[in-house]
C-alpha cells in the first residue's frame, strides 16, 4: 500500500497559520495607522483655517473701528471745531458792541507799548 492510502482522512495542520494572522493584521495595521494619523492632521488642519477665519474677521471689524475713530478724529481736530468746543468748555461768548473797545491808531503810536503790556502780539 502506498503512504498516501495509510493517512488520516483530516486535514494536517499548518504550523504558519499564526504567521499568515500576524501577516493580514500588520498589514491592516500598516494601512489604518496613516488613516488615522492623517484625519488627525486633516482635523487639525479645519481647526487652524477655522481659527485664521475668526482672526481675519476680527481684524476687519477692528479695521473698520479704527477708520471711524480717525474721522472723527479728524472732524474733533478741524478748527472750527476746535474754536467752537473751546467755546463751549471755557464758557466763552462773543463780546456785544459795548463790551468791545476798538483803539484808534494815531500816526505817533508807539505799537511797542501794547506789545510790552501782552495786548497786540507781533507777528502782524
Amino acid at each position: 500500500m502506498s503512504r498516501i492510502a495509510n493517512r488520516p482522512l483530516t486535514k494536517a495542520t499548518d504550523p504558519h497559520r499564526f504567521t499568515h494572522l500576524a501577516q493580514a493584521l500588520g498589514a491592516i495595521l500598516l494601512l489604518l495607522v496613516p488613516a488615522f494619523f492623517y484625519a488627525a492632521q486633516r482635523a487639525g488642519s479645519l481647526e487652524a483655517n477655522q481659527n485664521v477665519g475668526d482672526l481675519e474677521a476680527e481684524l476687519l471689524e477692528l479695521q473698520q473701528e479704527r477708520e471711524l475713530i480717525e474721522l472723527d478724529l479728524q472732524r474733533l481736530l478741524e478748527p472750527r471745531s476746535l474754536a467752537d468746543r473751546a467755546h463751549v468748555l471755557a464758557g466763552l461768548m462773543v463780546p456785544d458792541d459795548e463790551q468791545t473797545l476798538v483803539l484808534a491808531r494815531d500816526a505817533d503810536f508807539d505799537e511797542r507799548v501794547l506789545l510790552a503790556s501782552g495786548i497786540v502780539d507781533g507777528n502782524r
